[in-house]
Parts: structure tokens; sequence; C-alpha cells
């Protein structure tokens, strides 16, 4: 077929046909025979579309960017962008050689500049419209990837890259704020045709749900709590905090401190499922601290428990031992109080009435619950001690990843004006070393004169024979001050010491050989003055360390190699010396604090920000290799110096609008055209796989809607009808894939059985939506049909007319364009197999016949619809030919008796033409009255259908 590039100038018409499947990743598996059935789906749409002359975009991209592409570069040692490039080029000769009719000029890359540029554009976007936020909270941490992971990339607790176990991790990240969203992607899910599984599971995840937050008291700390029961407070006996919660840890005694800091460690050891699935065995601890409740006013014990989570709620619950399940049985473990107040007639085991009139419970005694509920929110509101909530189950995402190949985040930081030196040594032995962890500490150095003369104290090292000022770490609850005295003492015995004032800042960055381990070090440099006539004796082990010299600052010059010390005094003494390099005070051992951190963005003119291809060690270390690069970290503009941010996006925000950006590819002016969305959006059909359904479906829709919020769009919902193809299964009956080792190479079985066997197959194996296990014995039976087709035009009786022959091949004209335009594939192919039978068994085919059965078996056959096409001297593209007519008076219908069971037993018959479909025979069987009776109350839960032969209606 010719390479087909719609013309958009064209469509002002409106007909048109957007073709959109799911762009695959480039990994160095390649594509298999599940990929394969994906882009032929719809690539046999789009060819019965163009037939009837739509101006139909099909297009195809590259999601390159993310942890497969990274970590096959990784595993081979090479440059991602080399990778990557060839990745592409193998997948792009798969494609080819399936036949998939792409517009190859649309093709794009979200790892080139090109394309990320709108990844940063609408990141800045959504910036500025108050939907990105930067904020420290609990987030998955996967330690494998060595990333940060959003809710949706977790499956059971692990990684659903790497199956690693997921740590939980307060860290600073970027989140996008599609929780300001989530009332409209419940409601708007009205707007699209999807199948209604599809629609339950996001509205799941969303998880809208109406809440009450009520307060207690803890002295004089307010603790809220949300609950779905406010009916139970009377029931409350107790409060548990999730063991992150730290509200109440200023509260908590030396002991019970220790405590529950034994717990919590042992809680953000599990991840958030493990917590969850050992919630039928409770563990807490009793932190010893009471609430008061805000209704009884009494005392009420506070608890940590790990069963509950950091990112519900408020981090807090009340516990209601006698209504709730989980409560009760935390309260039997602890001997927690236990108080009804919904009427039952005996607690007992397990028990739990969570239903009824409200009993126990002040002035809403004899109230049910539903009724209870909204008088005691309206209590809480007048005595503001609580207000009326909705909640989601859904969350911000989190988008900041510690990965290199994902786009940068265009945004930089303010760097303060105060400078320090910094020191490296250049001695091979102590220089840093790139391949190591490096430990960051403060630390203090201290130059310190005797008061009564021109002599400062130093220590000698008797190892090195090198001489320098008092060095030490600052303890943890140590002052630099007292880091400074405590140093004097033990190093010099000096005792009556007074630190007079900062000399300067400075930051030293070497190898330490003795601990093997790289060293960065904040240094403070203080002066002093003692009395060195009060000095005492320093200790035998500091003894045998060093000695304590006095020397003049001229001395100490000559005698010195340490460059910290020397320059230090030379700063003291007001001494000119060579300067030395001066930095920002932060780099990347030592931080810029969150609190100093206030986001600017690079401004529009300049994205996009480009991600440097020179970055040759990009193994994840933990932090975002960008942090290693000699120049990225780093933002000049208007001759001053910024931190760049060096964590990348999650690649979720790439795929979130690829299908936007298909259109307008080499257009570097605007993300997309007017004009072109008005003519091609909403997508009227996008066939990709099921799993994606709450993590890039549900993101992709709140993009859009943002965009048309911002007037770049003018529909509210991306996808008009949403198909799910079912996976497609390897010989182990496992979905097809890498992981399994069981994919099976479209090129294997091209080579084996041509292009059109097996494009053929993959549609007439199973439903669309439904799972297809590979089997070559189908495939080989598919063949053959296909040889049969090509044959007629070499048989005797090719030429000959049949009238049986031309109804039959009008009423498949009928029928096949049915199942093209209800995506009924396989019984698409089943029509030709019956028409190429009736051709067979009359043994009569016209060359118009041909051309017809040519035409319909083109968007499956591709190369064989060609090969006959040029055998009937056509001169025209077969795949642009308009597609065939039925005409129905030449139709001649075979009447069929056909029975109808409920529940597997006949009740009745019916007359109906031969063909008809499953919708219409239903909806014929029940004006049957025999059958009307069985159905009329009832549910249809299931209807069983064998063409033109049974019809089973289960109930």
């Amino acid at each position: 077929m010719s390479r087909y590039t719609p013309d958009f100038s064209q469509i002002a018409d409106g007909n048109t046909y957007y073709a959109l499947t799911m762009f695959p990743y480039p990994s160095g598996a390649g594509l298999h025979c599940g990929h394969a059935s994906v882009f032929t789906i719809t690539d046999v749409l789009a060819r019965y579309q163009r037939m009837l002359w739509k101006t139909v975009f099909m297009p195809f991209g590259f999601d390159a960017f993310g942890l497969p592409t990274e970590n096959y570069a990784i595993k081979l040692e090479k440059p991602a962008r080399e990778v990557t490039d060839i990745n592409k080029e193998m997948f792009l000769k798969q494609i080819h050689a399936l036949n998939i009719s792409f517009d190859y000029d649309k093709v794009l890359d979200t790892s080139t500049p090109e394309y990320y540029k709108w990844t940063q554009r609408i990141f800045q976007k959504l910036f500025k419209a108050g939907l990105v936020y930067r904020d420290t909270l609990w987030v998955n941490r996967c330690p494998s990837c060595q990333t940060v992971l959003a809710n949706d990339q977790v499956v059971d607790g692990k990684c659903e890259r790497c199956k690693s176990e997921i740590q939980q991790q307060q860290k600073p990240q970027w989140f996008i704020k599609i929780t300001d969203y989530a009332d409209r992607l419940i409601k708007d899910l009205d707007l699209v045709d999807w199948p209604q599984e599809t629609k339950t599971a996001q509205k799941n995840r969303i998880g809208r749900s109406e809440w009450a937050e009520i307060d207690f008291v803890v002295q004089d700390r307010k603790i809220t709590v949300f609950t779905t029961r406010p009916d139970t407070i009377y029931g409350v006996t107790a409060l548990v905090l999730a063991p992150e919660n730290t509200d109440i840890d200023i509260f908590l005694d030396q002991e019970h401190q220790e405590i529950v800091q034994s717990y919590r460690n042992e809680a953000l050891a599990k991840t958030a499922v493990q917590r969850q699935q050992d919630s039928k065995e409770k563990s807490g601890v009793n932190s010893w601290v009471t609430a008061i409740h805000p209704f009884t006013e009494e005392e009420i014990p506070v608890w940590f428990a790990d069963y509950v989570l950091p990112d519900y709620g408020t981090w807090a619950v009340m516990m209601v031992p006698a209504h709730d399940e989980r409560d009760f049985e935390f309260a039997q473990k602890f001997d927690v109080p236990i108080v009804q107040v919904i009427e039952w007639d005996v607690l007992e085991g397990k028990k739990v009435v969570t239903s009824g009139i409200l009993t126990n419970s002040g002035t809403f005694d004899g109230l049910g619950d539903s009724e209870a509920k909204e008088k005691i929110i309206s209590y809480l509101e007048a005595t503001e001690t609580g207000r009326s909530k909705i909640s989601y189950k859904l969350r911000d995402r989190s988008v900041s990843r510690q990965r290199y190949r994902w786009s940068p985040i265009p945004v930089y930081y303010e760097i303060p004006e105060d400078k320090v030196a910094l020191f490296e040594y250049t001695d091979p032995a102590r220089k840093h070393k790139e391949w190591e962890e490096t430990t960051t500490r403060e630390v203090i150095q201290l130059i310190v004169k005797d008061k009564d003369s021109d002599l400062y104290c130093f220590v000698k090292q008797k190892k090195t024979d090198d001489t320098n000022a008092f060095f030490g770490w600052i303890d943890v609850g140590e002052t630099a001050e007292q880091a400074c005295i405590r140093e004097a003492y033990e190093e010099a015995g000096l005792v009556d010491i007074e630190i007079k004032k900062q000399i300067l800042e400075y930051q030293c960055k070497f190898y330490h050989p003795t601990k093997n381990r790289n060293q960065y070090s904040m240094c403070t440099c203080y002066y002093a003055e003692a009395d060195r006539a009060t000095q005492v004796a320093i200790s035998d082990s500091e003894a045998e360390e060093h000695d304590v010299v006095w020397l003049t600052a001229d001395e100490f010059r000559e005698q010195s190699n340490n460059d910290t010390s020397i320059y230090c005094l030379n700063v003291l003494t007001n001494k000119e010396q060579e300067e030395r390099p001066l930095i920002a005070k932060y780099n990347e051992f030592n931080p810029l604090p969150e609190s100093e951190k206030t986001p600017q963005l690079i401004p529009e003119q300049e994205l996009p920000v480009e991600l440097p291809l020179d970055l040759e060690v990009y193994k994840p270390k933990g932090k975002s290799p960008l942090e290693d690069h000699a120049t990225f970290p780093l933002y000049k503009k208007d001759g001053k110096t910024y931190l760049r941010e060096c964590d990348t996006l999650d690649t979720f925000v790439c795929s979130s609008f690829y299908f936007l950006r298909f259109p307008s590819v080499g257009n570097n002016e605007e993300l997309i055209s007017q004009e072109l969305a008005n003519n091609l959006m909403p997508i009227p059909l996008y066939t990709w796989g099921k799993e994606h359904t709450v993590g890039h479906l549900l993101y992709s829709r709140f993009i859009h809607k943002f965009l048309y919020d911002e007037g770049i769009l003018s529909t509210p919902e991306p996808f008009t009808k949403l198909v799910h193809q079912g996976m497609v299964l390897g010989a182990d009956g496992r979905k097809m894939g890498k992981r399994y080792g069981n994919g099976v190479d479209p090129l294997d079985v091209i080579e084996r059985y041509g292009v059109d066997a097996l494009r053929t197959y993959m549609m007439f194996m199973w439903p669309v939506e439904q799972d297809k296990a590979w089997n070559d014995w189908a495939l080989n039976g598919v063949k053959k049909f296909l040889d049969r087709v090509e044959k007629i035009k070499d048989l005797e009786w090719y030429g000959n007319n049949n009238q049986s022959v031309e109804s039959a091949l009008h009423q498949a004209i009928q029928w096949i364009t049915y199942d093209m335009e209800n995506m009924k594939l396989n019984t698409g192919v089943s029509k030709l197999m019956v028409l190429t039978n009736s051709i067979y068994e009359h043994k009569a085919c016209t060359q118009k016949q041909l051309e017809t059965l040519t035409l319909l078996i083109a968007p499956y056959a591709t190369e064989l619809a060609d090969r006959l096409w040029k055998f009937l001297w056509k001169e025209d593209d077969v795949h642009f030919h308009l597609w065939p007519v039925a005409d129905l008076s030449k139709i001649h219908t075979q009447k069929i008796n056909l029975p109808i069971q409920i529940n597997g037993k006949v009740r009745g018959t019916i007359d109906i033409d031969a063909g008809l479909s499953q919708d219409a025979v239903v909806a014929l069987a029940q004006d049957v009255d025999n059958i009307k009776k069985y159905i009329m109350n009832n549910e249809i839960k299931k209807v069983i259908w064998i063409q033109d032969k049974i019809l089973n209606i289960i109930i």
C-alpha cells in the first residue's frame, strides 16, 4: 500500500477519523505478537474508514523516556540516546513488516527536546494555575530503581517494574493537584462510551466519600480525625494515630518517647500494603497521653497503630470498638473499653453491629444512624468542634523522579548571596573519589591565641608531621561553640578559653583513607583566646596522636601544610593570600534547605530545558544523576547563578497528552492548533489494555480537562469511545511478554506464514475485548483459508455466475460492514470464510464478485488484496477504493426456526432470518409470549449465542 498522510486542509467538513492506539516503550525486547495484535486492530479499522473516504489520521510514536529504556541502556553500558534510537529502528522495522498503515510523517519520540518542550510548557501552565506544588510528604520509594513512585505505580506493595518491596520515605517532591479535578473526573464519565468496568474502576480509584471532621483536644493541641461514622461519636473510647503522626510527641515523657519511636521504626519498615494485610494481627502502642472527648469531656487514651496509614485523612482515627470490627479486635487485644451506642441484643465474639437505633448517645438517643449523622454534624459545626467534609482516595500525583532518562523540570531556585571557599585535596591519596558515596558532616575549626602573647596553640600530628588548628565534628545536641571548647580541652588541655568571634565558613571535600569513604565538611571557623598558664595535660590517647605546640603566626605558616588552617589564620590576621575560588554556599552535598527554596520558572522562551546527552554515568544513586553533571545543576541568568532543579518529571506527564501532539508534529509554535483540535477531538476510538485504566487514562483525562479550561481545547473529554483489547497469551497461558519469556516475534511468524496470515489470524482469534491464547494450529488454518481465496482466480470455474453466490456476497457485505462498525473483527473474518465456502460450494465467482471479495478482505490481508487487485487490472490502490455497499434486493435470506432457552431449557422458538445479529434476536425473543413470563421480572445476567443455532438466556 502507498504511504498515507492525511491532508488536514481538507478536514473542514468534519469527515475525519482519528485512529489512536497507545504508543509503546521502545525497549530492547522489541515487539511481540501482543503488540502486533493491538496495532493490527487499529489498522484494520483505519483502512476500513479510509475506504469510506474519510480523512483518517493514524499516527505512531514512542514513549521513549522512563525506566524500561534507561535500565536497558544501563545493562548494555551504552548511552541512553543511542539505545533509544537502536530500539526505535527495530520497532519500526517490525511495524513496517506488519503492514501497519501509520502516518510515518507524524512519528514522535517523547525523549526529544521537540516533544518534551511541551511537557515542560504544560508543567509551567499547571504551576501558574496553582495545580503544581512542592512539599515534603511520605512517598513510595523503590530501593532498586532508586526513585519515588506514584501510588498507581505500586502493585501489592511492590514496584510494578522491578517487583522490589516499596519503602515509605519523607522526601521533598513535586506534586500535581489532580484532586482539584476529582468531582469532574467522576461526573464527566457520563459523557463517554466506555466499558462499565472501566468507569467503575476510575470511580473507585477516585473514591469520593462524605465524612465528618471531629476535633479532640490533647492538652493545648487540637487533634482532628476523619470519620464516616459521626453517629458513633459517643462510642469513641480511644484515638489512634498513624505511627508517622508526630502531633503529640511533645507530650511524651522520655520513657514513652523511646517506646513510641521503637514501634514507629518497626512500622516504617513495612509497606502500606503489608500494614493493611497485617491489620488482622493488630499491633499498637499506648502513648499514655490522653485526649478530651468533645461530647462527654472524658479523658480517652491516645494510641499509635500501624493500620492507620499516613495518606489516610489526618493520620488519626477514632476508635469505636462496639461498632467496627477492626477496632473491636484491637480493643480486645489491648483491653480498650467498649461502649455500645447502637442497639443490639448481645455483644459476643466478633459480632459488630454497624447500623440501627442510637443508644447511650445523650440527646441523640432513639435516632436512626442516618438521621443521627446529619444532626451530629450540625451540632459539631454549631459548637465549632467539627465539620462536614468530602474526601477522596485519590491523592495528588508525585511527579519528581530521581532518574536520568526523563524530562527535566523547568524550575530554578535562587542561591543566597553568602559565598564560601571550597577546599579540595590535590593529593591523590585524599582526593575525592567520584565512585564513593559521600558522608556530609558539620564541623568546626578553631584558632586559639594566648591572651597574653602573640603565640597560637596548634596540634602537631605524629603520623604525618603536619601542624594544624583544632578541628572536630559537632556532636548531636551540641552547639558549635560548645564543640570548640570541647575540642580545645580534649586536644590541648585548654580550660580557660573564651570564644571571641566567628572568622568564616568554608567547605572541604576529600577522601578519608583510614575510614575508606568520601567526606564533605561544612566548616565554621572560630577564633578564641585562652590562658596558656592554666593549660592541663591531655589524655594518653590524645598524646599518642599529637603534640601540643605554641607558635607565632609566621612560624605556623612555615611548618603547616594544612591549607584550611593557613587560610583561616590569614583571614584572621588580615594577611594577603592567594585568593581561593569562592562558590555558592549550597551544592550537591550541602543542599539549599527546603524552607529557603522558592521555585522560579525557567522563562518560556528558553524552553525546552534540554536533558544533557554527555552524562556518561547515570546509574541510579538515590539522587538525581543530573546533580553530578558538570554544568546542568547551575543555571545562569542575567549575570547571576542559580540552582537548577535536578529531579526529572515522571513519564506520565509526557504520555498524558501525546495524542494532542501527534497532529502538530513539526509545529514548534503551538501544542495543537485550534482548527485541528476542533476537527480531530474528541477521539472517536482509543484501543489499549485495561491495565492502564487508573493510571494513564485517568491522568490523560485530567491534563485534557486542564487544557480545556485553558481554552486550548474545545472538548472536556479526550476519548469518546474506549475499547480494551484482550491480552494475547503465550503457549503457557500467561500474558505474552519478555517477563515470562513467552513472547512470539512477529517477524518469525511472518517468515513462516506471511504477514496476511498473521494479521488475519490475530483478528480471527477471539472478540477484540477477550484474552486470546496463541495457537499455531489455528494460525495454519487461517493461512489455508487465505490460500483458498487466492486460488479462486486460477480455478477452471472462475468467471461462472451463480445467484446463490451473489446473494452470499451481498449478505457478506452487509454483515462485514456491521462487524466493522461494531468492532466485531473476528466475526468479520468468519463471514469472509463463509463467503469463500459458498464460492467453492457453487464453483462460481465472476470478476466483479472477486473484486468485491478483494475489497472486503483488504483491511485484513493487505498483500493478498494488493495481488488480487493487480490481477484484476485495477489502476488505483485497493486500500483507497470505495467500500462496497450491499444490495439488499439480491439477498435471498434463509429462514430458521430458532430454539430459545431459559437457563438451558428450551422455552419457545422463533422464526428468524439467517445471519441475524445476537442483539436483534434477543430483542425479538423478548416479544415471544412464553419467553416474556420468564424474563419480565428478572435481570438478564448473560446471553449465550451460537449463530443461527441457539439462544440461551441466563436469568
